[in-house]
């Protein structure tokens, strides 16, 4: 009696927390998230991995001692067969959704810190779909080729970057890098572009990315998509005593049994849809500035002196790398003037710095630096400020960072600059 007792008051507290998660985690896919007291005590929940896990397991425990162990047995054995039924049909499918995420398409570099892996795909947490040709490059699959059938001298166009030359956020096709190519070839002139551009890049990459990439391809033009972050680490940290900032240090490949399971596309596309969530609720969990264009320009702005953002915009940084910015990018324009390779580096604006000139401190000293480093220059903040409601130009409240709008932006910026000033043969 005593055993039968207490085994109704387990199967009695396993049904009340399996209803407390099942309420639990549809409030938070609603809701975002949410922080409240419950008499008193602090209740917060924003995350969906933990509820579900324990839903999972509440489950499982629910199961064992309700059914006899062969009827168990039997419901385990039914819901792996269902599991590789959704596996194979993930496999026909094969969406974005089902490839490893993009933490998966990089590796460690001994010169550049990290890379891209070449010949991988995956898809990024707004469910982009990233892929990454047998040359390291992100590019289009199944790209079609813009330029059969020309009688004309084909351009041959290289893409320097971090994560918005990279096309972070979007799909391929609509980051500027292959708006542009699109736009040229609409303008008759043949081009083809190679995008070089990785997330999280400084300046001292991009040197060595020309260097020892780019002009490897003998490029009639080289693009340099500046952002304000590169002017943190323009030169090697050793040349500093500074440590690398490495966004993907802690990833250090697949061991084997995480690359078994990076293979599984019902891992992936659970894990994926995870992602999606995190990503999409960021600025309800403190990443305020994800909010929107006002929340973004308030964080950054006079109310908040010491960001560093807000340092770099109003030209208040660290002086000494001001001069080691200036630097490289001399280096830079030494580097294509000896390869006889027409240069252009292009201003990328934070949305916070969006008619604010105070806050374009920093795109002015690009352009100085530019002009005596010799480099072209374009500053594509006055075409966003042109281009109508700036909230479509950028990914919030997901992201920062620009949208397909905002791409499309740059990349009819960039070939009205290649084409006024003749950068390209027609």
């Amino acid at each position: 009696m005593t055993k039968n007792k207490a085994k109704w008051s387990l199967k009695l507290l396993l049904d009340l927390g399996m209803a407390l998660y099942i309420i639990l985690i549809p409030v938070i896919i609603i809701t975002g998230g949410f922080k409240t007291k419950v008499l008193g005590v602090p209740v917060r929940a924003h995350h969906l991995d933990d509820p579900v896990s324990i839903l999972c397991g509440l489950l499982f425990l629910r199961l064992l001692i309700t059914l006899e162990f062969k009827n168990f047995l039997l419901v385990i054995f039914s819901i792996l067969l269902s599991m590789g039924s959704v596996e194979i049909f993930l496999r026909m499918w094969n969406p974005p959704l089902a490839r490893p995420g993009m933490v998966k398409l990089h590796r460690l570099d001994s010169t550049l810190g990290w890379g891209l892996v070449p010949d991988s795909n995956g898809v990024g947490r707004l469910g982009e779909k990233y892929y990454i040709n047998n040359q390291g490059q992100r590019d289009i699959e199944n790209r079609p080729d813009l330029i059969a059938g020309t009688d004309k001298r084909v351009n041959k166009i290289c893409a320097i970057g971090d994560s918005f030359t990279f096309g972070l956020g979007v799909n391929a096709e609509d980051s500027y890098v292959f708006k542009l190519e699109e736009i040229l070839n609409k303008k008759k002139c043949a081009a083809t572009i190679q995008n070089f551009g990785v997330s999280a890049y400084h300046l001292w990459q991009y040197t060595e990315v020309l260097k020892e990439k780019a002009l490897k391809e003998k490029p009639d033009l080289v693009l340099f998509g500046i952002y304000m972050d590169d002017i943190v680490q323009p030169v090697h940290p050793n040349e500093t005593g500074e440590k690398m900032i490495n966004p993907f240090k802690d990833w250090k490949g697949d061991t084997p049994f995480s690359g078994k399971m990076n293979s599984i596309r019902l891992v992936n596309f659970i894990r994926n849809i995870n992602s999606l969530f995190e990503a999409r609720y960021r600025y309800k969990r403190g990443v305020n500035y994800l909010k929107g264009i006002d929340e973004r320009k308030k964080e950054l702005g006079p109310e908040n002196p010491d960001h560093l953002y807000h340092r770099i915009m109003y030209g208040k940084y660290d002086p000494e790398k001001y001069i080691l910015f200036e630097k490289k990018m001399k280096e830079i324009s030494e580097i294509a003037q000896a390869a006889d390779v027409k240069a252009l580096a292009i201003l990328i604006p934070d949305a916070a710095q969006l008619f604010n000139k105070d806050a374009q401190a920093f795109n002015l000293f690009v352009k100085n630096t530019c002009e005596k480093a010799g480099l072209e220059y374009l500053d594509t903040t006055p075409f966003f400020e042109k281009a109508g409601d700036p909230k479509q130009l950028y990914l919030f409240p997901i992201d920062a960072h620009t949208s397909s709008e905002g791409h499309r932006v740059i990349a009819k910026a960039v070939a009205k600059k290649i084409m006024q000033e003749k950068l390209l043969a027609n």
